[in-house]
């Protein structure tokens, strides 16, 4: 059995804790994270650990479950407690490229996302070349307890976030909206929207499935009725809206890449002047 640890418990290595405490073998779930009062410590299977050294040393997978701005020192770290595990990180605004100039072992990056709380949701996954598919298949076979995994190019990565992190918030966003502008035309009082538009919107999600988006809408609308003008609004409305939504969404990761391959190339000339 792999010895595993994680550094970092917040939101996403929260989930992660859950699911791998229980999957982690006699040597328990190694956890170090920088606040040591988090409940999630406290789990069956968990090694609480006071430094992140002693998360490091020994374990044969490791998730770094951080921002990307405390990568650096992490894996400086990492060099200095000349070990070699696989490391896997769940930031985004990074780059293989940019953490080799760090340290020069097996890294993937995995693009998570909250719905791995309840065991659903899609992770897309890539990694370095020293990454070898027996070390992918490990960090697959552990994932998959808790979320769908997907190979992706790297420079997907931004793109397929919309699709899997960003996206439960978008939804429930237009969700919200939706509901509110119904409600505004309802008179009947104490009635359950959201439930009844979340019944649709799950058994829309089910004939989708069955067929296709374009003959769920062929079923529902008839020329002039309408549910073909609310499609024709959209269809009108929403490409220009996703395109600047998108595009303004990038911009974040545009600038996160930057400021971390600025740090990165900060700390290889710091250690190379020593």
């Amino acid at each position: 059995m792999k010895r595993l640890a994680i550094i970092g418990a917040g939101k996403i290595g929260s989930i992660y804790i859950r699911y791998l405490a229980a999957v982690a073998g006699p040597d328990g779930l190694k956890v170090y994270n920088r606040s040591p009062d988090r409940s999630i410590l406290a789990l069956p299977g968990v090694v609480a650990c006071t430094k992140p050294e002693q998360a490091i040393v020994g374990a044969d997978i490791l998730f770094l479950c951080v921002p990307s701005s405390a990568l650096v020192e992490y894996f400086d770290l990492l060099a200095d407690c000349n070990e070699n595990p696989h490391v896997v990180c769940i930031s985004m605004g990074i780059r293989l490229v940019d953490i080799g100039r760090l340290w020069n072992g097996r890294i993937s990056r995995v693009l998570p996302t909250i719905l791995s709380e309840i065991g659903r949701g899609t992770t897309f996954m890539c990694s370095n070349p020293q990454v070898k598919e027996t070390d992918r298949d490990e960090v697959r076979f552990l994932l998959s307890k808790f979320t769908i995994i997907v190979e992706a190019a790297e420079e997907d990565f931004e793109a397929l976030s919309d699709l899997s992190s960003c996206a439960p918030a978008l939804i429930c966003e237009q969700i919200s909206q939706y509901v509110d502008s119904i409600g505004r035309h309802i008179v009947t009082p104490g009635m359950s929207l959201l439930d009844y538009y979340l019944e649709s919107l799950q058994a829309t999600i089910e004939l989708v499935r069955r067929s296709s988006t374009e003959d769920v809408i062929e079923k529902v609308c008839t020329p002039g009725g309408a549910s073909a003008v609310g499609v024709q609004i959209l269809r009108a409305g929403l490409p220009g809206l996703y395109e600047s939504m998108i595009t303004a969404m990038n911009a974040p990761h545009s600038s996160r890449k930057e400021q971390f391959a600025g740090l990165c190339n900060n700390k290889k000339d710091s250690r190379e002047q020593q």
